[in-house]
This record gives structure tokens, sequence and C-alpha cells, in this order.
């Protein structure tokens, strides 16, 4: 993750956000090129009865195969899918909820887990 292709010029990258919201034809990514566990800034918005994806990044070399599935922090969202590599929510009612995970990548140093935000929903 993060790296760069060497020798100059073509700009390539193998740069992959741990976690990338998908709602219609928008998409928002959660975290850094160096897989680091981070929250955009502005909080996603969706109407009750809509469906919200993530696309999760999976690494079939680490241990648990890769980063968690983030957790609704109020029951506004529900989990109406989870395997290996995304998950999907429904809006069921209106207000905001976190999104969260526990996991080594939130933040330095990376040698604890500890819980942090993914992305903040509101719900309308």
């Amino acid at each position: 993750m993060g790296t760069r292709a060497a020798g100059g010029g073509s700009g390539a990258t193998t740069c992959a956000t741990p976690y990338v919201f998908h709602l219609g034809h928008r998409s928002v990514a959660a975290g850094t090129c160096n897989g680091e566990v981070r929250a955009p800034k502005q909080a996603l918005a969706l109407a009750v009865g809509k469906e919200l994806s993530v696309s999760i990044l999976q690494d079939t070399t680490a241990p648990g195969g890769g980063f968690p599935v983030p957790a609704p922090s109020a029951s506004i969202l529900e989990v109406i899918k989870r395997e290996p590599g995304s998950a999907a929510y429904r809006a069921v009612r209106p207000g905001v909820t976190r999104l969260t995970v526990r996991s080594r990548f939130c933040g330095e140093p990376r040698r604890r887990v500890k819980s942090c935000l993914v992305l903040r929903v509101h719900v309308t």
C-alpha cells in the first residue's frame, strides 16, 4: 500500500485506502494511502430506506485477512450484508450515527488495537 512506481515518470501508484463507501454514484474514501484508518471531514447524508455499501481493503497475507467491517454506533443503520471485503447498510430511521472499527491501524503507533471513527452518517 502507498508505494509509487520506481524509476520516475509514470506516476503510477498502488495506493489503496482501507474503506470506500458507495452511495448511488458517489464514492467516499475513508483512510490514508498508507493504510491508516481516518474518517473523511464531511459526514455522508442519506434518506431513510436508502442503502450504503462499503468496499473494504483485504490483505490475504495478514492475519484475519484485512480491515474489519465498520459497526454503527446507533440503530439508525442496520447491517444488511457482511462478508470479507464488503458490507452494506440500510437507513431505518432519522438520526446520526458513527461507523467505527477496532483496529491496530487507528492512528499511530500501530502496536495497539483501539477504536476509531471511519465515517459519520446523517439519516434524514
